[in-house]
């Protein structure tokens, strides 16, 4: 399956994600849709399941922590999202939720259109473009530390734990805690993921140089203030 990270987008309020694959595949999870059309997630899968014919060549899945795990995750792109408008009950809601899935029908398609076509805000265009460098500077810390710190003989366990110990110390400074099977690159604020392509361009060479690990948490910590800092004196600058 293709790489996956989400777009955090706002639909009446409420946080919506975008998935997007590698290959520019988007679309949204059944989780965020029965969020965005106020209805059971259960009930959404069951109208795939029956009408299955109508959305094998619009729809796919790929892997994502959900709820604490890893798991796969239907998804349905811009015609599979009309499809499963048309097949709601819709003519048995009252009238406020008929007018949110109107709504969001026009939204999604809108939102869709505008990613593939790179008709986002500019603040999604940096998301996207933090998170795309999150992940090449992500790889540049697991060669560092498998050369380093990762036994020949070390089992897939051993080797989790030492490359998540690692990750965490970037996790502890940016989003103050562990991740705890969670990823919270994508589900990051672009400010956060500025913070975390820093600190991952700085820990390999730490790594590599034996520095300490209680050394290596305060120089990361060291790093993030300092953008910190660089940020508010930006903000006064525009101001």
């Amino acid at each position: 399956m293709s790489d996956t990270f989400l777009i955090p987008f706002t639909f009446d309020g409420e946080p919506i994600d975008m998935v997007m694959l590698d290959d520019l595949t988007v679309g949204f999870t059944t989780h965020h849709l029965a969020i965005a059309l106020d209805t059971d997630e259960k009930y959404i899968k069951q109208l795939l399941q029956r009408n299955h014919e109508l959305f094998d060549d619009s729809t796919f899945r790929c892997k994502m922590h959900h709820l604490g795990a890893m798991r796969v995750i239907t998804c349905l792109k811009k015609d599979a999202v009309i499809t499963l408008v048309t097949l709601l009950d819709y003519h048995r809601y009252p009238e406020n939720k008929k007018q949110r899935i109107i709504s969001f029908r026009k939204w999604s398609s809108k939102v869709i259109v505008d990613v593939i076509e790179g008709k986002i805000s500019d603040d999604v265009i940096t998301w996207i473009a933090e998170r795309k460098i999150a992940k090449m500077l992500y790889h540049t810390l697991t060669d560092a530390v498998k050369e380093k710190c990762v036994p020949e003989n070390a089992s897939e366990k051993e080797k989790r734990m030492i490359y998540g110990k690692e990750a965490n110390l970037i996790n502890l400074v940016v989003f103050g805690k562990k991740a705890n099977g969670v990823n919270q690159r994508n589900t990051a604020t672009s400010d956060q993921l500025r913070c975390l392509n820093r600190c991952q361009g700085v820990l390999p060479g730490l790594v590599l140089a034996d520095i300490p690990y209680n050394r290596r948490l305060e120089i990361l910590q060291e790093v993030v203030d300092k953008i910190v800092i660089e940020s508010m004196d930006d903000q006064k600058q525009l101001s």
